[in-house]
């Protein structure tokens, strides 16, 4: 069911699963998401490339503010997830991995979802593909989210390979502390299970807000170690 406060200042109009900024987190927008009984948010995560966000996606947002905001959410116990999306134009596999990193400090997501780029038609990372060659102007979208990328750029940047290669193995990245990537990165396509047994082992069937999450986090002797920017008093 829809809900709409009476809270005509912060324009709200939810269902129960709301998609929001993180830069637009603050206490009274959470209070008034748990008054209308919002089950969960959704976030996208652009990238955690600081400079890729501010030049490309026009995103000027630094990592600083975004962990701030990740902490009052956190606290909230509003559970919410985080969506990224791997293979966007110009993007490296150092950026992606960034993204992966910052993922790791804000820390209190109980779901992730990667999806490869597709450059729908109307969108200004389009017109950058188009414009550098990477895909031709009268390619239509015929792929899914998860499917083979459609753009063909030069090294440094994401190559098709690399660019399933992450789309498969970004939410380990996301998870694992970051001295088992090496080993990930070892591993094929085919040689998975392990590591999604632990991954789906950690991750909770049921929703859980972002202070509790990270608790779990802190336990796992796989998963990444606490944030430095976290006040750890906020666990105990």
């Amino acid at each position: 069911m829809k809900v709409i406060l009476d809270k005509p200042q912060l324009n709200i109009s939810l269902l129960r699963l709301a998609h929001q900024l993180l830069e637009n987190i603050d206490e009274e927008l959470l209070d008034a998401m748990k008054e209308a009984h919002v089950d969960r948010i959704s976030f996208g995560i652009e990238s955690g490339d600081y400079d890729y966000r501010k030049n490309t996606l026009l995103r000027k947002i630094s990592n600083e503010v975004y962990l701030q905001k990740a902490e009052i959410l956190n606290k909230s116990e509003v559970p919410y997830s985080l969506n990224v999306i791997i293979g966007m134009p110009d993007e490296t596999r150092e950026m992606a991995l960034e993204t992966a990193r910052l993922i790791q400090k804000i820390g209190g997501n109980d779901s992730l979802g990667v999806s490869t780029f597709i450059p729908y038609r109307g969108t200004k990372l389009r017109e950058l593909a188009v414009a550098k060659g990477y895909i031709d102007d009268k390619w239509t979208a015929t792929v899914g989210l998860n499917e083979e990328s459609p753009l063909d750029m030069p090294k440094p940047y994401l190559q098709k390979d690399e660019i399933k290669h992450l789309l498969n193995k970004f939410k380990y990245y996301a998870f694992f502390n970051e001295k088992f990537w090496g080993d990930i990165d070892k591993l094929g396509l085919h040689q998975l299970d392990g590591l999604e047994k632990i991954w789906q082992g950690y991750y909770p069937k049921l929703a859980i807000g972002g202070t509790s999450h990270i608790k779990n986090k802190i336990k796992n002797k796989w998963a990444c170690s606490s944030p430095e920017h976290m006040d750890l008093r906020l666990l105990a």
